[in-house]
């Protein structure tokens, strides 16, 4: 059993309501092991750490589930 964090609560203070979609995403930080649940996923990736950057804009600043960016080939990654 891990513990399970709500993407809906944390960004938008509401529950969410599992449907078909509903995933939970397995992660491992630091050998600690937790699932945030999410309302669909379409593509699950690795990214290394060295492509996550934190970043320098205020506004982010103030938001504090967001750790970093990654800019991929053909997309933006947040990491939170």
């Amino acid at each position: 059993m891990i513990p399970a964090i709500d993407s809906e609560a944390i960004l938008y203070q509401r529950r969410l309501q599992p449907d078909n979609q509903t995933r939970m995403i397995v992660l491992d930080a630091d050998g600690i092991s937790f699932g945030v649940v999410v309302k669909a996923a379409t593509e699950i990736m690795e990214i290394p750490a060295e492509s996550i950057h934190r970043p320098e804009l205020a506004a982010f600043h103030k938001i504090d589930y967001l750790k970093g960016i990654a800019n991929l080939s053909d997309r933006m990654v947040m990491h939170s």
